[in-house]
């Protein structure tokens, strides 16, 4: 199942929970930052895939790296091998209620990082976590 919650604002991020780095049945997704604050992703998932949306043209040379930033944990993300997407980046674990921090109202947001360290293109929003059920 997939929700679109309102149109892009800012670069969107993709939060999908499913077995295997794509959207399966069942999963749900925020394709929207900021309209998706306060959006619950509760329940007892085996995976969870956030997904940036494409770097802008503009910036997309100057992107060194890409972090996934949720609560106070920071994740690597990794370039994405779907060649539908490109200069979009992944991050996925398959075990969500260990590695992501749980509760209510959590910041939830990737940046576009150069090799300096600037932020070259963000997104955030806040989400509820509650995937160990």
């Amino acid at each position: 199942m997939r929700l679109n919650l309102l149109p892009l604002l800012l670069a969107p991020l993709v939060l999908a929970a499913c077995d295997s780095p794509r959207l399966m049945p069942g999963g749900a997704t925020i394709s929207s930052f900021p309209s998706a604050q306060g959006f619950s992703f509760v329940g007892p998932y085996s995976s969870i895939f956030l997904e940036t949306e494409p770097a802008a043209e503009a910036i997309r040379s100057q992107v060194d790296h890409v972090v996934f930033v949720v609560g106070d944990k920071t994740f690597p993300a990794n370039r994405t091998p779907d060649l539908t997407k490109p200069h979009s980046y992944y991050w996925f674990t398959s075990n969500p209620c260990e590695e992501l921090p749980q509760g209510d109202t959590l910041p939830l947001k990737y940046e576009m990082l150069d090799a300096n360290n600037a932020v070259v293109q963000q997104a955030s929003t806040t989400v509820d976590i509650q995937t160990c059920r």
